[in-house]
C-alpha cells in the first residue's frame, strides 16, 4: 500500500533491512542444521535428501523399495482406497498428528498421461516431503520428525528403523 512506502523505503535505505536478512540467514541456518541432524538420526532408513545451501525447506524423497513396499501393500490388503502415492498418503495420515507436510507428487501437473504415444514422455514422479523448518522452533521440528518417524514404522512395521 502507499502508506507504508515511505516507511519500507527508509527501513532498505538505512540498512534495517540487511541486518534484517543477515540475522534471519544464520537463523534458518541454524533450524536447517538441526533439521538435517533430526533426520540423520531418525529417518534415514526411509528417506533420502541433500541438504540445501540456503532456503527455508528441505526437499526428501523415500527410498524406492518404501514405495514399492507401499504398492506392494496396497495390493496385497486391497487398499483401494488409499492414495495412489506414499508421499500422498504420508501426508494425509500426518493431519491427524497435527502436522502438516506437503507431498512432492501433489505438485506434479500431469501425473498419468493418458496418452503414452504423446510427443513427451511420461511424467516420472518423485515421491517424498518438502519440510519446512523457517517458521517452526526447534522442539516443533524434533516433534515433527518423530511423528514422521512413528508414522512409518506403523505404515511398515517389519522396517528396522534408525
Amino acid at each position: 500500500s502507499l502508506s507504508i512506502q515511505p516507511a519500507l523505503a527508509e527501513f532498505i535505505h538505512n540498512g534495517d533491512f540487511g541486518v534484517h536478512l543477515r540475522r534471519m540467514r544464520r537463523l534458518y541456518l541454524i533450524k536447517r542444521d538441526a533439521l538435517n541432524a533430526l533426520l540423520h538420526a531418525h529417518l534415514t532408513h526411509w528417506l533420502q535428501w541433500e541438504l540445501p545451501h540456503g532456503g527455508m525447506h528441505i526437499m526428501v524423497y523415500f527410498q524406492s523399495q518404501w514405495i514399492q513396499a507401499y504398492q506392494a501393500l496396497k495390493i496385497q490388503i486391497h487398499m483401494t482406497d488409499s492414495p495412489a502415492y506414499l508421499d500422498t498418503f504420508i501426508s494425509q495420515h500426518a493431519e491427524a498428528d497435527n502436522l502438516q507436510l506437503m507431498s512432492l507428487s501433489a505438485c506434479y501437473f500431469d501425473k498419468n498421461p493418458t496418452d503414452s504415444t504423446a510427443d513427451h514422455p511420461s511424467t516420472q514422479v518423485s515421491e517424498g516431503l518438502v519440510l519446512g523448518f523457517s517458521q517452526s522452533s526447534l522442539e516443533e521440528l524434533q516433534t515433527g520428525v518423530l511423528i514422521l518417524q512413528r508414522l512409518l514404522q506403523r505404515l511398515f512395521p517389519s522396517a528396522k528403523s534408525d
